[in-house]
C-alpha cells in the first residue's frame, strides 16, 4: 500500500507542467576556489557524505573505494576523500543553469542556502547563493543572471 501511494504522489507531481523534473538543472561545470583540489574535497566519512552527495546534491557516484569517491551531476565532477584537509578551508565553485530554481530545490530538500543575490564578475553577470554540506565544505552555485531589471541594477551600481 505504501509502494501504491508513493507511486501515485510521483505521478501526481509530474504530471503537471510547471513541475521541474529530477535534476532539472544542468551543471555545466566544478572549478576550484582557491587552493581546494574538487577531486579530494575532505570529508569524515565516506558512506553518510555519499548519502548527502547523492540524496541531498543530486550527484551520481562514479568510483568509490573505502576512503574516496568521485561524484558527477551533469558535466560537473568532484571527488571526496578521508583526508587530514580541514573541510571548513574547501571551497567550490558549481557552475549551473539555474540557480534560483536550484535553490528552491535544495531549501526544499532541508538544507539552508544563503539568499539568493546577483553580482557582477568581469562581464558577467550572475545569480548566486552558498551552501554549506555537513562536514563544512562551502559551495558557491552560479548561473548567468536571467532578470533583466537585475541586470540593469547590477550595471547601474557598478558604473
Amino acid at each position: 500500500q505504501t509502494a501504491g501511494l508513493i507511486s501515485q504522489q510521483t505521478q501526481t507531481k509530474s504530471m503537471g507542467t510547471c513541475q521541474p523534473k529530477k535534476n532539472s538543472v544542468e551543471f555545466s561545470g566544478a572549478f576550484s576556489i582557491g587552493d581546494t583540489d574538487i577531486l579530494r574535497l575532505p570529508v569524515k566519512d565516506i558512506g553518510p557524505a555519499i548519502g548527502f552527495y547523492t540524496l541531498v546534491l543530486g550527484f551520481e557516484v562514479l568510483e568509490r573505494d573505502e576512503k574516496s569517491a568521485i561524484l558527477n551531476r551533469g558535466k560537473a565532477k568532484i571527488g571526496i576523500q578521508i583526508n587530514s584537509k580541514d573541510p571548513e578551508q574547501a571551497s567550490v565553485y558549481l557552475e549551473v543553469s539555474d540557480a534560483p530554481k536550484l535553490r528552491s530545490e535544495y531549501q526544499a530538500k532541508g538544507i539552508s542556502p544563503s539568499p539568493l543575490r546577483t553580482e557582477k564578475h568581469g562581464n558577467k553577470t550572475l545569480d548566486i547563493f552558498f551552501a554549506k554540506e555537513p562536514y563544512g565544505v562551502c559551495f558557491c552555485f552560479g548561473s548567468k543572471c536571467k532578470t533583466i531589471s537585475q541586470s540593469r541594477k547590477i550595471a547601474s551600481e557598478g558604473g
